[in-house]
């Protein structure tokens, strides 16, 4: 299919009855348990296959060329509607794999070459940094956690200086795990182009040790494997850290283990609903359970300060765009084009309620130049159904997988961290792109909250309906405060 239309996104609508793809659920069944195998599950692994030249998958008696079982992976991750129909069969975690780790190592004979959507796929020249590669290995097991770091210093992005003589990290078993970690993270600090992208990769375990003060808060803990989908990518189109060009400013305290930021407390969290799991937001489950129409049902029960508006109409389009951390179907931002993302809202609910989407043909994704497109006959209009099933199956589920909704004193909407807290405070760092979440720890000057030593552990990153374009310091920016107070915020 992909050499008969060149392009994943141009096959046509596949259903079960599709004679184009396989809808038998026992040979999917099949492929999960291929995916579970140990072997899939070692960090090693990912930079040998990574590196070579050829690659042959046996499983049992049975064996095949090891770039079709990826070339299937890739197809069913770019096809919101194939894995609505076979369920989970962990392609996102090849997707990623390929997009950051495989394609990226640069061996011009290679596995990758043999199949069309592969060898697609691996002409993207796009650099990938050395985060999100240590973000993908998270998954995956290592004997020695040192090796979450180790395991992949023979890869490009650990290369650095004028002609990339130098090395970002230097294998040395010598050191603790602990002292490993924060020695990387100094490194993606000082030599990363987006460095605030270390802390966007802060994924705590409920009873971490960085939560007690234990360690510090805001260094990634590769050996504490994943809970999250990543936000602050920089390639997303969020700027909550301002529109301007500006660096992201950072001292890192060697004797404290502390980092120091620049930022404003926007706010604090009033209420936190419950952790969500994206199976819970399948499209089965959600018409049986209808979980996110109970919380906003909630939310309006509890309805207090409001930045959106005062009208019904207006919370709800708020909230609609929160759930899906304000993704359009071509990852844009779907405020951009209210009219559609209401219309896919819409579309969304008569999904759940079992009903015939009204409108089956809409406008293409929001941005102008797709628009463009489809005017020219390049692009092929989407139906709203489709549009409405990738609301589901992907944004929100990634946006909530492991997340709490809040709400902050002032009437923000937001996604944190499971491990968010009413009463933590939201925060925004010039520079970076996402909102985090600060937990106030310490204050010395007889604890004064404005006093410029207090001390926060870093809870992780967020999102927060209304400030993810750089709204924010714009306003400051141009004189109205507003009570905001840009500052050094001490992580520990």
């Amino acid at each position: 299919m992909v050499s008969d239309y060149g392009d994943v996104n141009l096959f046509p609508p596949i259903t079960r009855e599709s004679s184009t793809f396989c809808s038998d659920t026992r040979k999917w069944d099949m492929v999960r348990r291929l995916m579970d195998s140990e072997w899939f599950s070692r960090v090693w692994v990912l930079q040998e296959v990574g590196l070579a030249r050829s690659a042959v998958l046996l499983y049992g008696h049975a064996k095949m060329n090891w770039a079709y079982l990826v070339e299937l992976m890739l197809i069913v991750a770019s096809r919101v509607d194939v894995a609505s129909q076979m369920g989970t069969v962990k392609s996102g975690m090849f997707w990623d794999l390929f997009e950051d780790l495989w394609r990226t190592y640069g061996n011009a004979i290679s596995w990758r070459n043999e199949l069309p959507l592969c060898k697609m796929l691996s002409c993207n020249e796009g650099e990938v940094s050395f985060i999100n590669i240590l973000n993908d290995g998270r998954t995956y097991k290592a004997t020695d956690q040192r090796d979450r770091v180790y395991a992949f210093l023979s890869h490009p992005s650990t290369a650095y200086g004028v002609e990339k003589e130098k090395r970002l990290v230097l294998a040395n078993y010598n050191l603790s795990v602990d002292e490993v970690y924060l020695q990387t993270a100094e490194g993606i600090l000082e030599n990363d182009p987006y460095p605030w992208t270390l802390l966007t990769c802060i994924d705590h375990t409920e009873d971490s040790l960085s939560l007690s003060g234990r360690r510090p808060s805001w260094v990634p803990r590769w050996d504490e494997g994943w809970r999250v989908y990543w936000l602050g990518y920089p390639e997303n189109w969020y700027r909550a850290g301002g529109t301007r060009p500006t660096s992201f400013q950072f001292e890192v305290s060697r004797a404290e283990s502390s980092l120091r930021v620049t930022g404003v407390i926007l706010d604090s969290i009033e209420w936190t609903s419950r952790i969500f799991d994206s199976e819970e937001l399948l499209l089965e489950t959600q018409q049986k359970e209808a979980p996110l129409q109970r919380l906003w049902e909630e939310l309006e029960s509890r309805r207090g300060n409001a930045v959106y508006g005062s009208s019904q109409h207006e919370r709800e389009h708020a909230y609609s765009l929160t759930i899906a951390a304000g993704r359009a179907a071509d990852e844009g931002p779907a405020e951009d084009n209210p009219t559609l993302h209401s219309a896919i809202y819409r579309a969304y609910k008569e999904i759940l309620r079992g009903q015939r989407v009204s409108d089956h043909e809409t406008e293409p994704p929001s941005s102008a130049e797709a628009d463009s497109k489809c005017q020219e006959g390049t692009v092929s209009p989407r139906s709203l159904k489709l549009e409405a099933l990738t609301y589901i199956s992907s944004h929100q589920r990634r946006a909530f997988h492991n997340r709490r909704f809040f709400r902050t004193r002032k009437g923000y909407f937001g996604l944190g961290h499971m491990t968010v807290k009413s009463c933590d405070e939201c925060c925004l760092f010039r520079g970076a792109n996402v909102p985090f979440v600060i937990r106030r720890v310490s204050a010395d000057n007889n604890g004064q909250e404005d006093s410029i030593d207090t001390q926060y552990l870093l809870v992780g990153e967020s999102y927060i309906q209304g400030v993810m374009r750089g709204e924010i310091f714009e306003t400051m920016d141009a004189g109205n405060r507003d009570g905001l107070v840009e500052r050094k915020i001490i992580l520990v």
